[in-house]
């Protein structure tokens, strides 16, 4: 297990940098143990992941060898982790780097009208989960209680002084749940501010094409963003800002997941990375609730 000063160390590379690499680490009990050192709690993703530690703390990554843009993990919901972590226990054939984003300079690099974009309005989230969803999400709890806790973390957005987020949400009985996350694209940290979100990762309207969990995202005026912002911020300078890390088997990422986007590069062949998810009251930031 990593001694307090090893801890502390990675803490202060987080904080400087954004992100700490970490080679040789030996197994996945090994990580499970690193990420307990370094969150408060843990949180479960409530996506199509599955559990590959001793407990639900610990998941596979999204499925799939497809690319993934530049986003914040959870961003788009009001349980988003301070840090994540990723361990590599198989690197792909070809192929599959995680790329990381430094929002702090991602902001710095945008056009003035897109800073000013999101400087002047908020990003609103809609969800709609099933419920077997918002189950891994929230646990095995019965809708009222859900519901309760919702009524709950709204109430305590509106409480906190500065809070610049809100929620709202609809649960009828057992079915899926959906629920409004409103809040501001731009973060300011330790490092500066950043644009550090997933807002320009999902459509502006739900695809109803296909079953399961539904994201759509416009600003909280209700304008979509525009796809000149998009591009900029996803491909433009989120491509040419990124930091393509090729995996070692025993490699491990820990990032501020309010200062650093996080994505994957296409692949073959066969890779395992898992992934944590948590909470740390040292990075969080002072205008968030935590839930």
């Amino acid at each position: 297990m990593s001694s307090d000063v090893e801890i502390e160390s990675i803490r202060a590379g987080v904080r400087e940098r954004g992100w700490v690499l970490l080679r040789g680490q030996p197994d996945l009990d090994a990580f499970a143990k690193l990420c307990r050192r370094l969150f408060s709690g843990a949180l479960v993703h409530g996506g199509r992941r599955e559990q590959t530690g001793a407990d639900a703390s610990v998941q596979s990554v999204d499925p799939g060898e497809h690319a993934i843009g530049p986003h914040c993990e959870y961003a788009y919901t009001p349980l988003r982790p301070d840090l994540v972590a990723f361990h590599c226990r198989r690197p792909a054939d070809s192929g599959g780097e995680t790329t990381l984003v430094d929002g702090v300079a991602l902001h710095a690099a945008l056009r003035a009208s897109t800073r000013a974009a999101f400087e002047a309005r908020r990003v609103a989230y809609d969800n709609e989960i099933p419920t077997i969803g918002w189950q891994r999400m929230f646990g095995p709890i019965a809708p009222t209680e859900l519901d309760a806790r919702l009524h709950a973390l709204a109430a305590a957005m509106r409480a906190l002084p500065g809070c610049r987020e809100s929620l709202m949400h609809r649960l009828r009985g057992e079915g899926p749940l959906w629920y409004r996350y409103t809040a501001p694209a731009l973060i300011a940290g330790a490092r500066g501010v950043g644009l550090a979100d997933s807002a320009c990762g999902f459509p502006d309207r739900p695809d109803r094409s296909r079953p399961g969990k539904q994201t759509w995202v416009r600003f909280d005026d209700g304008e979509p963003i525009a796809a000149d912002i998009r591009h900029e911020v996803m491909r433009e300078q989120g491509e040419a800002l990124a930091i393509a890390h090729r995996w070692r088997a025993g490699d491990t990422i820990i990032a501020d997941n309010w200062s650093m986007l996080h994505g994957r590069r296409a692949f073959t062949g066969t890779r395992v990375i898992d992934a944590a998810f948590g909470r740390a009251a040292w990075l969080h930031p002072r205008d968030r609730v935590i839930f």
